[in-house]
């Protein structure tokens, strides 16, 4: 019989050891950055594309007074940049708003975090708009 430590799975970064390799996977997330989205899973590997209860409020309140969602300097790419910069987080691009459709007023992140369903056709359509004008 093998000994419990050769059957225990040891974490990279902090040589702590676990039974199951899913432990050690679930441990190994304290370690990740956390500036990265939290994707909901519909199961192992596969993103949730139905959105979330807090993405269908936003669409609601959005469809009720769409002038009133996003401050105007989000509109100027520079001022935008410059902003979601001072957040001061490397994954600086997922702080920029967004600033059309019905999660305007919304961050990139939480838009990943909210209805990834929704990610996946906006950057089919902006793909196939680009091909288009090509």
């Amino acid at each position: 019989s093998r000994s419990s430590m050769e059957d225990s799975f040891e974490c990279s970064v902090c040589q702590k050891r676990f039974k199951r390799k899913s432990d050690l996977a679930r441990h190994q997330q304290t370690h990740a950055p956390k500036d990265y989205p939290c994707i909901p899973q519909f199961k192992r590997g596969e993103a949730t594309l139905r959105c979330s209860e807090a993405a269908k409020a936003v669409a609601e309140a959005v469809a009720k007074a769409p002038s009133q969602v996003v401050d105007p300097h989000w509109w100027d790419p520079e001022k935008a940049e410059a902003a979601a910069k001072k957040t001061g987080v490397e994954m600086w691009r997922g702080r920029l708003l967004i600033t059309f459709g019905k999660y305007a007023g919304q961050s990139f992140r939480w838009l990943l975090e909210n209805d990834v369903g929704w990610t996946v056709w906006l950057l089919a359509e902006y793909g196939e708009g680009a091909r288009r004008l090509q």
